[in-house]
């Protein structure tokens, strides 16, 4: 076997500190990373979840003619569906006035009828 010369036994020992080094600050520079991003995560989520609240529309109430069903459409969307429709995913419901409002459970949008009075103003 061939004799290791001392100067090649202490190589590695400075290259394994340039390496911890480097290692150190890549992981400092990560974790940095890793916490930036979890900060634009979380601001994200918080703008999904303001996105996410019911908000209300405004739908205009038709009546079809010769059948006289009720339908409602949306300008702001151009949707359409009928009163009488379960599967639009629309549900009627009553205020504590007697008042019609809609709800689309699934998407967490709903709407009050509009009156005639409303109409006018």
């Amino acid at each position: 076997a061939a004799a290791v010369p001392a100067s090649a036994v202490q190589a590695p020992a400075v290259v394994r500190g340039s390496v911890a080094r480097a290692v150190s600050s890549w992981e400092a520079s990560n974790w940095r990373g890793q916490a930036v991003e979890a900060e634009g995560s979380r601001q994200q989520e918080v703008e999904e979840e303001e996105e996410a609240e019911p908000r209300e529309e405004i739908w205009e109430r038709y009546i079809e003619p010769g059948t006289l069903r009720p339908w409602f459409w949306s300008a702001a969307t151009d949707e359409v569906f009928f009163a009488d429709d379960a599967a639009s995913g629309w549900e009627m419901f009553e205020d504590a006035e007697g008042r019609p409002w809609w709800s689309h459970e699934d998407s967490g949008r709903f709407f009050f009828e509009q009156d005639e009075e409303d109409l006018e103003e």
